[in-house]
């Protein structure tokens, strides 16, 4: 079943090697300590003629007369990187993950970055399918999935994870239904920012760039079952703590799907498991009248259209997105109406934008990341901007040795 399976391992490193998964492709069973997989292509079993309902649902066919099930889907893709709770200290960087079902996190001290996680038709990152604790996930690509983080596992096996200096665009759609008829076109599925079955762990958001497209996980070209809100990461006013800061998070509704607005995001309301802050939200594809509020409070009516309307409501909290916009993001190359432009596309932002400068993070959180500049002496500091690039706009380079780089060489 598995590709790769390592156990009871120290220090195992795979280095620049291409696994080409069966049903899974990577499993870290029993006890592994350091366990390295870096500059490694993993690619799972999904062929583009299949769909995700292959898999999830099955279909029958007639053989001699009789129907019979159809497993093929469910024994061709499972979960493309997987492993037990008692694994710690695992590292996986400089990889490209690609045509898969699901990819888990795992054990104690998992680190994962600058990896490219591609055309996944389920949940790309599992915080919580086993016990994970103290996992950190820092400037990697998300591109084409169906869920970007997953909550999706049972109850109470996560402990804190920290995602960070993300690039999550779920613009394009993964194939979803296989027609049942001749002209059935409702076989897209668009991609959410977040999945939650009531298990979230304590989790930490910052400087993150996320892109949704008729608000995520919706049947197209029809648009039913879509999610609540695009970015619902506030969805239950739980009490795991769940932090969210700098982020930027870009819900577009094409004009053709006017009538499919859900909320940009929910907000914490009078239990606020945050703090949230310095965040960016914004709206755009056709013009107004908007369907929905832009703001909403996951399980009641409240309802805000900006931002300053929260701010001003009995819910809000001090200091719960006081220095939070919902202006336009000034991308350096960007088309809100949902446009995919792979040459040109640059989500970096132009500099001189003082509302789109970022908070100062917990001291914390900016012990983790990668581009602080809190070493340097405040006055001599240039502002960080929200978002996955720091203040000097580096490109993120990720996949193996770098070479997929998000905006492409060339933009300027």
């Amino acid at each position: 079943e598995s590709t790769v399976r390592v156990r009871k391992t120290e220090g195992v490193v795979f280095d620049h090697v291409r696994i080409m998964a069966a049903s899974r492709g990577i499993r870290l069973g029993d006890v592994n300590t350091d366990t390295v997989f870096q500059h490694c292509e993993v690619r799972g079993g999904w062929p583009t003629w299949l769909f995700r309902s292959d898999r999830k649902d099955e279909y029958c066919f007639l053989e001699n007369g009789e129907s019979v099930p159809n497993t093929l889907a469910k024994h061709t893709s499972s979960v493309i990187l997987s492993g037990v709770g008692a694994n710690t200290g695992t590292q996986v960087h400089h990889c490209e993950f690609s045509d898969g079902h699901d990819l888990y996190l795992f054990g104690t001290g998992m680190r994962f970055h600058h990896n490219w996680v591609h055309n996944f038709n389920d949940d790309a990152l599992v915080l919580n399918a086993v016990p994970t604790v103290d996992a950190r996930v820092w400037q990697n690509v998300f591109t084409q999935c169906l869920m970007a983080i997953s909550y999706g596992g049972p109850p109470n096996v996560s402990g804190q994870c920290s995602v960070f200096r993300n690039l999550i665009d779920m613009r394009r759609p993964t194939a979803g239904i296989r027609p049942r008829s001749d002209g059935d076109e409702d076989v897209w599925r668009q991609g959410a920012f977040y999945k939650s079955n009531d298990a979230d762990g304590p989790l930490d958001l910052f400087h993150n760039t996320a892109i949704t497209l008729v608000a995520g996980a919706v049947r197209m070209p029809s648009g039913e079952e879509p999610t609540k809100a695009a970015f619902n990461h506030y969805g239950h006013q739980g009490t795991a703590r769940l932090r969210s800061f700098n982020n930027i998070f870009v819900a577009i509704t094409p004009q053709q799907y006017a009538h499919l607005d859900r909320h940009v995001a929910f907000l914490p309301g009078e239990l606020p498991p945050g703090p949230t802050n310095g965040n960016c939200y914004f709206r755009s594809g056709h013009e107004p009248p908007w369907n929905m509020p832009m703001f909403g409070i996951d399980g009641t009516a409240k309802k805000y259209d900006s931002l300053s309307e929260y701010l001003g409501s009995m819910e809000h909290q001090p200091g719960y997105e006081d220095d939070s916009t919902d202006q336009e993001p000034p991308f350096r190359s960007f088309q809100f109406d949902g446009t995919i432009d792979d040459d040109h596309d640059d989500l970096r932002l132009t500099d001189g934008n003082p509302d789109h400068n970022a908070v100062q993070l917990p001291d914390d959180l900016d012990h983790m990341d990668p581009l602080s500049l809190s070493w340097i002496p405040e006055f001599l500091r240039p502002r960080q901007h929200m978002g996955c690039y720091g203040s000097f706009g580096v490109p993120l380079a990720v996949g193996v040795g770098g070479r997929r780089r998000f905006p492409p060489p060339g933009t300027t």
